[in-house]
């Protein structure tokens, strides 16, 4: 048979070192399989980043002080501030910014006091106002940057044409990459974004 006339210890190590490749193909095995899962899980936790973002796009659409355009689609909306005078500040609105095919809109959102006793707040309401719009093809560039002590905090930097309601304005993001919103505002600009579209441009609206 299968290792006539070898001596009992030449036997029992190549048996080792079969049972060592088994093993070691198992380990390989287990490694691919691990990969696969953690490769398909990022995958989901990826779409499921994406949809939540598409869903709070669509409730704070729906939920707007505005009118869209007819025609008018909605791109991306996400938690901001605008820090008017540049700089940020505690009375600095904070709301809702809106990408629509057409248009960047902010929509202030946003709880404020309206009463306080000793300094403790006791009264609020909902101040949901209209702040700025302005035609995406006013938007002579956008930059995106990180600021804050860990460069952890998403900013956009906005120069628009002249006549526009500001030359230049500071968007804080809250939630969001602000280099995502650099390249949807460039392919919006482009026309690149209607390679994306679900449904045709109603073309009489």
């Amino acid at each position: 048979g299968l290792g006539a006339g070898l001596p009992n210890a030449t036997l029992v190590k190549n048996a080792q070192n079969d049972l060592d490749n088994f093993e070691s193909r198992i380990s390989s095995a287990e490694r691919a399989i691990r990969e696969m899962f953690d490769d398909l899980k990022t995958e989901v936790d990826k779409l499921t980043q994406q949809l939540d973002k598409v869903e709070f796009t669509l409730d704070n659409a729906d939920a707007a002080s505005f009118g869209f355009l007819p025609g008018e689609s909605v791109v991306m909306g996400v938690k901001a501030t605008w820090t008017r005078d540049g700089k940020d500040d505690k009375d600095d609105p904070e709301g809702i910014l809106f990408l629509t095919d057409q248009r960047l809109i902010f929509e202030q959102k946003q709880e404020v006091a309206t009463k306080k006793v000793l300094f403790v707040t006791t009264a609020r309401e909902l101040v949901q106002k209209l702040q700025f719009e302005v035609p995406v093809v006013s938007i002579e560039s956008v930059k995106a940057t990180k600021q804050g002590m860990f460069k952890n905090e998403d900013w956009l930097e906005l120069i628009l044409a002249t006549g526009s309601f500001a030359r230049e304005t500071r968007m804080h993001l809250d939630g969001q990459d602000s280099m995502d919103w650099q390249k949807w505002i460039n392919r919006v600009k482009s026309r690149e974004i209607d390679a994306d579209r679900a449904f045709a441009v109603d073309q009489a609206a």
